[in-house]
C-alpha cells in the first residue's frame, strides 16, 4: 500500500503517523508546504516532497493562493503513484487534496481546522463543508471533534486517536531539574494553552499555601515566551520556574519523568496528546474540563478536570496532591494503565490500517 500524506512535516504528529505506518509495511510519502526544521527522515525510506513557495497564513486570500501549489502536488502524485491521498488538517492540506480531485481521498481533522476556522465567516464555513464533502473518508482524533465535524458533514466520521508508544513513554529514572515537587507544562507557548494560569497558581501556592518547595518547568517555545518570562519575574518566581524553550522530541520523555504533576489548562484541545504522554510516564494531570481533555483524563482517577480552570482552582488541586503524595503515585499508575488500554500507538495504527481498506 502506498499512502501520500499531505501534512506539515515539521509536526510531531505527522512524524509519529508516518514512521509508525512505515514500520507496519506501508510505503509513505509526504507532501509538505514547508521543509521540516529537524532531519527526522534520514533513517527511513519515506519520500519527501516540498513546496517552498507557499506563504503562511490562514485567511481566505492565502487559501486561494494554494492553487499555485497544485502543479507541484500533482507532480508528486504522478511520481509517487499513491493508492490513497491522505490530508492531515482539514483546511490547508485538505483544500489541496480537494483541488487535486484524487480518489480515494482521506481527511484527518486535527482541531483548530474544525473548531476555529468555520467560525471566522460564512465563507470559511462553506469552504470547510466543501472540502469535507470531497473526502471519501473523514477521521477525527476524538469523539469531541467528531461531534464538531458532524455539525458540518453528513458523512461518517471514524475516531482514530493519536496514540502513544508506551515502550518509549514510560516511567524511568532521570535527572531532576528541581528539588521538591515539580509541576510541568509541555506545550507551545501560545494563548490557547493559558500557561499563565500555571504561573499564577504557583504564586498562590507559595504565597497563600506557604509551599516553598514547589516549582514549575515550562517546556516549549512560542509567541508568548517573553511575556510569560516577564510574568514570572513580576511575581518574583525566577528561582522556581525554568523555561527550556523548544526541545528535541527525544528529550520530551525525560522531561515528563522530571516532573511530578502535569498541567494542561488549555482553552480547548481536540484530544490532549501531551496529557497521554505524561500519563504513560506515570504522571497525574490537572486539566480543563473541555473538549478532548475529558477523554484523556479520568476525573479523580488519573487526574483532575477543572470547570472552570482558574489559577485558584488549579492551585487548590495541586495543594491537595502535594499533601497526599500517595494520590500522585496511584493516579500515575492508573494513568499509565489507562493509556496502555485505550491509547497505545500500535492499537491506533491498527485502526488507521483498517480504515485504509476501501470497502
Amino acid at each position: 500500500m502506498r499512502i501520500l500524506l499531505l501534512a506539515n512535516a515539521d509536526s510531531v504528529h505527522t512524524q509519529k503517523w508516518a514512521l509508525a505506518l512505515e514500520k507496519n509495511g506501508v510505503e509513505i510519502a509526504i507532501f509538505t508546504l514547508k521543509p521540516p526544521k529537524e532531519d527526522w527522515l534520514s533513517e527511513s525510506r519515506i519520500k519527501l516532497y516540498i513546496n517552498n513557495k507557499t506563504k503562511s497564513g490562514t485567511d481566505t486570500f492565502t487559501k486561494i493562493t494554494y492553487i499555485t501549489v497544485l502543479p507541484s502536488l500533482k507532480r508528486a502524485i504522478k511520481d509517487f503513484k499513491p493508492d490513497i491521498v491522505h490530508a492531515h488538517y482539514a483546511t490547508s492540506y485538505g483544500l489541496l487534496g480537494c483541488l487535486t480531485q484524487f480518489k480515494p481521498f482521506y481527511i484527518s481533522a486535527w482541531g483548530s481546522d474544525v473548531i476555529d476556522f468555520p467560525n471566522k465567516s460564512f465563507l470559511h464555513k462553506w469552504l470547510l463543508k466543501t472540502i469535507l464533502k470531497s473526502a471519501d473518508k473523514i477521521q477525527s482524533p476524538s469523539n469531541y471533534l467528531k461531534r464538531k465535524l458532524l455539525e458540518l458533514t453528513d458523512k461518517n466520521v471514524t475516531v482514530i486517536p493519536i496514540g502513544v508508544d508506551t515502550n518509549v513513554y514510560k516511567p524511568m529514572a532521570t535527572q531532576r531539574i528541581f528539588e521538591g515537587i515539580t509541576l510541568g507544562v509541555i506545550k507551545s507557548l501560545e494563548p490557547v494553552y493559558r500557561i499563565h494560569l500555571a504561573i499564577e497558581a504557583l504564586h498562590i501556592l507559595r504565597q497563600q499555601f506557604k509551599i516553598e518547595d514547589c516549582n514549575l518547568l515550562i517546556v516549549g517555545g512560542g509567541s508568548l515566551e517573553n511575556q510569560l518570562k516577564q510574568k514570572v519575574s513580576d511575581l518574583g518566581l525566577n528561582d522556581c520556574v525554568k523555561f527550556t524553550g523548544r526541545v528535541q522530541q527525544e528529550q520530551v520523555v525525560s522531561l515528563h519523568n522530571a516532573i511530578d504533576i502535569f498541567i494542561n489548562v488549555s482553552e480547548y484541545e481536540s484530544l490532549g496528546v501531551s496529557v497521554l504522554e505524561a500519563a504513560a510516564c506515570g504522571k497525574p494531570a490537572i486539566a480543563t474540563n473541555v473538549g478532548g481533555l475529558c477523554e484523556v483524563v479520568q476525573d479523580s482517577v488519573t487526574g483532575y478536570l477543572l470547570n472552570p480552570a482558574t489559577a485558584e482552582s488549579l492551585a487548590e488541586k495541586i495543594n491537595y496532591l502535594i499533601n497526599h503524595p500517595e494520590k500522585i503515585k496511584l493516579m500515575g499508575e492508573d494513568g499509565r494503565k489507562f493509556v496502555t488500554t485505550h491509547f497505545e500507538l500500535e492499537k491506533c495504527i491498527k485502526l488507521m490500517l483498517d480504515d485504509y481498506i476501501i470497502k
